[in-house]
């Protein structure tokens, strides 16, 4: 099909029940055939004679709205260094198991790929939450007082104050009449997350 096109967008295919079982996973030919319907009702495309569709301005000004959403998922990059979690698992502390840390740093940065902004607020404060017996501490706000550098208290500050904030909302808000959902600037703590992580590894290899 992709031959018969070409370049042209809006060129008329011939296909098959069986091709479009084929290419949108439908489960048998009934099924195929509602799809093709459900495509022509909702104005996707269009029946040309003979035996022919093609897809209508309405689908591709569809598509071209999405691609870019697409694309600014893949620039978005990792919440956690992929060199951060390396490091974290290469090392060997016989204090603590690092296993859950390292599998809560890959989790979030599937959330924060996918756009998946409460959960990147959840996670985070979930890291957040964990780490403290690692700095000799019960909680964040307890390791966050103890640190002397100005720069790096700066973005555990950050951590503590804005973050735990933004999680609780994700984490305790009651639901309302109306609702915004997180934006990926309101959980973008990536640069104070890098300046946690490589205190955790310092702290550890200590």
């Amino acid at each position: 099909m992709a031959d018969q096109a070409g370049d042209d967008h809006f060129r008329a295919l011939e296909f098959s029940e069986t091709e479009v079982c084929a290419i949108m996973g439908a489960a048998s030919l009934d099924a195929a055939s509602e799809l093709i319907d459900s495509a022509t009702d909702a104005g996707l495309i269009q029946f040309v004679p003979d035996d022919c569709y093609q897809l209508t301005s309405r689908a591709w000004d569809r598509l071209s709205t999405s691609e870019p959403q697409q694309a600014s998922g893949q620039q978005r990059g990792e919440f956690v260094d992929s060199a951060r979690i390396a490091e974290l698992r290469a090392i060997s502390n016989g204090d603590f198991d690092l296993s859950r840390l390292v599998r809560m740093c890959e989790e979030i940065n599937s959330a924060w790929n996918s756009g998946n902004t409460i959960s990147v607020a959840m996670l985070a404060r979930a890291i957040v939450d964990h780490v403290p017996p690692i700095f000799h501490q019960n909680n964040f706000a307890q390791v966050t007082s103890q640190i002397s550098a100005r720069s790096i208290r700066g973005s555990f500050e950050h951590i503590q104050t804005a973050l735990r904030h933004i999680a609780d909302s994700a984490l305790h808000l009651h639901i309302r009449r109306r609702e915004a959902i997180p934006a990926v600037t309101q959980v973008d703590f990536r640069q104070s997350f890098d300046v946690l992580m490589s205190e955790l590894i310092r702290a550890l290899r200590n």
